[in-house]
């Protein structure tokens, strides 16, 4: 257990999923922010979408974004994207506040009635997070759902949040109703080298400390190539290299101990460990996509950023 205040620490810097209320937040998370709550609140289109890589801060931001209070904002969070669309439509009723009929007839029924009694100026917003466990016939039922609240402009919107082969997935010719329907979109991609110093910086101002006081140049130098722009990767990298050097009794990380924790690291994750080659070349991080985009631009921007993602 890493005993923080070993290295004069308020408390433990590098937590798993970093505290909500408090983000680093590059120009991409804002970017990425900014679309989410663009989505919540005005989007005229009834779906927004962001993907990225698994650690990059999409959860993160979400969970910013639902502990703000939002006027006249109904919010339904679905807490199992794998279910079939029966039990997905039944827990996004109750989160809603909302009974739930047996049958999907009547369901929708109750739904339509909720919709149709919120006030001007409101709106009923489902968010996914994990949205690529959704499969293709839930996201066909979402198609038509939304398909028929756009008859009589019911206030309903979708928030999809998840993996890019979700983005991949959408441009399949069966799901294109529902990809031309979403329209707002963006990617949220790896953080850059610089980044990734600052990130780790953040996180230890926020408990009282500095990095040079608690790593080594070369140390901070090797964590931050190994942590190929994943935030959530560089807080274990972070954290691990922490945990060996104070059972070592030192006070300050040197390259021997993140060494072992990237090797470590590279063992525990096989066929999901990259690290940062020098030769990267990166420019944005995040590829907002125009809401009247057609697939195959949006084919463009996610394969443009897929690739950029390969060389580091």
């Amino acid at each position: 257990m890493l005993d923080h205040r070993h290295f004069g620490l308020k408390e433990h810097p590098f937590r798993p999923i970093p505290a909500s209320q408090s983000l680093f937040m590059t120009a991409a998370h804002r970017e990425a922010f900014a679309l989410l709550e663009w989505g919540l609140l005005h989007e005229p289109s009834h779906c927004t979408l962001l993907v990225g890589e698994p650690g990059t801060g999409k959860t993160t931001l979400l969970q910013s974004l639902l502990n703000r209070d939002y006027y006249k904002i109904r919010i339904a969070r679905v807490g199992n994207p794998a279910a079939v669309f029966d039990e997905f439509l039944r827990d996004v009723m109750y989160d809603f506040g909302i009974g739930a009929g047996p049958s999907r007839r009547e369901m929708l029924e109750v739904l339509d009635r909720f919709l149709t009694s919120i006030e001007p100026g409101g709106r009923a917003v489902v968010v996914v997070d994990d949205a690529q466990a959704l499969t293709d016939p839930v996201l066909e039922e979402i198609h038509l759902l939304l398909k028929h609240c756009a008859i009589d402009d019911r206030k309903l919107h979708f928030i999809l949040v998840g993996q890019r082969q979700l983005a991949r997935r959408l441009l399949q010719p069966e799901l294109s109703g529902l990809n031309d329907s979403i329209g707002a979109r963006a990617i949220l991609d790896r953080i850059t080298r610089a980044e990734s110093f600052d990130y780790i910086e953040y996180w230890l101002q926020t408990v009282g400390g500095k990095s040079r006081t608690v790593f080594g140049w070369r140390a901070l130098a090797h964590i931050v190539e190994h942590g190929g722009g994943v935030p959530r990767r560089l807080n274990v990298l972070c954290h691990n290299a922490l945990l060996l050097t104070g059972s070592a009794g030192h006070r300050k990380v040197h390259l021997g101990a993140a060494r072992q924790a990237t090797s470590e690291y590279a063992a525990n994750t096989p066929g999901r460990y990259r690290p940062w080659f020098h030769s990267a070349k990166r420019g944005r991080t995040a590829a907002l996509v125009a809401p009247d985009s057609n697939a195959a631009a949006v084919a463009g921007a996610i394969n443009r950023s897929a690739s950029s993602a390969q060389r580091i």
